[in-house]
């Protein structure tokens, strides 16, 4: 899988509290109601910034190259934004998909550059309002068999 480690986490039923954030736990609800398999935060894919290997965990692994990373605002716009750009680069081979709780906000005061303007520039599949769409969810099932 991508160079990448997977954490085996025990199955359970998780609850809100499990989530770092209520959007990720809309997301997973989202994916277990629709029956679609997924590990929370148990994948950590290796990237390179600075000369350093730094770590990834996306929110959500679907299958060994799907990957579904929430997120609600970039803290740290440059440092967030890059790692996302640098995973995509270092990694070719995953499908890295972002779900933005508020993809028409501008990325920072300083930046007027929405979220979805910036997924669009940056190649990356994204989705808005917090949720996967029904065309995720039918593909995502269709890999299934």
């Amino acid at each position: 899988m991508a160079n990448g480690k997977t954490r085996k986490r025990k199955s359970r039923n998780l609850t809100r509290t499990d989530y770092r954030s209520d959007p990720e736990w809309r997301v997973a609800k989202q994916l277990t109601e629709a029956e679609i398999p997924h590990a929370y935060e148990a994948t950590e894919l290796p990237y390179i910034r600075g000369g350093k290997v730094h770590w990834f965990h996306p929110d959500f692994t679907i299958d060994r190259i799907t990957f579904i990373e929430v997120k609600g605002r970039f803290v740290d716009v440059v440092k967030d934004s890059q790692k996302l750009i640098l995973v995509k680069a270092q990694h070719p081979e995953i499908d890295l998909r972002l779900v933005f709780q508020r993809e028409n906000q501008a990325i920072s005061r300083d930046d007027p550059t929405t979220y979805a303007e910036w997924a669009e520039t940056h190649g990356f599949t994204w989705a808005g309002s917090g949720t996967i769409p029904q065309e995720w969810v039918h593909e995502f099932k269709g890999s299934l068999h």
